[in-house]
This record gives C-alpha cells, sequence and structure tokens, in this order.
C-alpha cells in the first residue's frame, strides 16, 4: 500500500505496519527515521494520483486541499481540512 503523508509523525507506525509511506512537509524538507532520510515530496497530481491513501494529519495553510481531494483516490482527513469539499472518497474523523 502506497500511503502520501502531510505530516511526519505517523510515518513510523505506518511503516512497521508494511505501507510504503511518502509524505510532504514544507517544514520538514527530510526526516531520518529507522535509518533511513525520507525526503519530503512536492505535492503534486502525479504523487496524489500515485498513491492508495493521502492522509492529512495537519492543517498547514500551503497545502490545496481543493487539489488534493481532486486528485488522490482516496483521503483520510484527520484535521476537518477537507470541510466544505464534497466527496464521496474524503473520510473525516
Amino acid at each position: 500500500m502506497s500511503t502520501f503523508v502531510s505530516d511526519i509523525r505517523d510515518i513510523t507506525l505506518l511503516r512497521h505496519r508494511g505501507a510504503e509511506v511518502s509524505y510532504t512537509d514544507p517544514f520538514a524538507p527530510s526526516v531520518a527515521i529507522d535509518g533511513d532520510v525520507l525526503e519530503s515530496r512536492p505535492l503534486d497530481p502525479q504523487v496524489l494520483r500515485q498513491c492508495d491513501v493521502a492522509l492529512i494529519v495537519t492543517d498547514h495553510s500551503q497545502f490545496d486541499y481543493q487539489q488534493i481531494t481532486s486528485e488522490a483516490s482516496l483521503v483520510f482527513d484527520t484535521r476537518n481540512a477537507t470541510q466544505g469539499i464534497s466527496a464521496s472518497h474524503i473520510v473525516r474523523l
């Protein structure tokens, strides 16, 4: 499973459960996790279309949530960042 995460806090947990994780965070261009260095990926349509799920765990004002919901096949929003965007493939906590 390929997961695109908008923050680095949950990457370790997801990776330990077998997920292939990439992330974007404007405040953390790279992060070391379990001996690996991950680089923040650009938030572009191609990256979003390639992931199985886009997981939103922070509400950064720099992100275009309309673009995220338009391009990702599944969006799991833990921060209500997609409030006001109506789509059947958005799961909100």
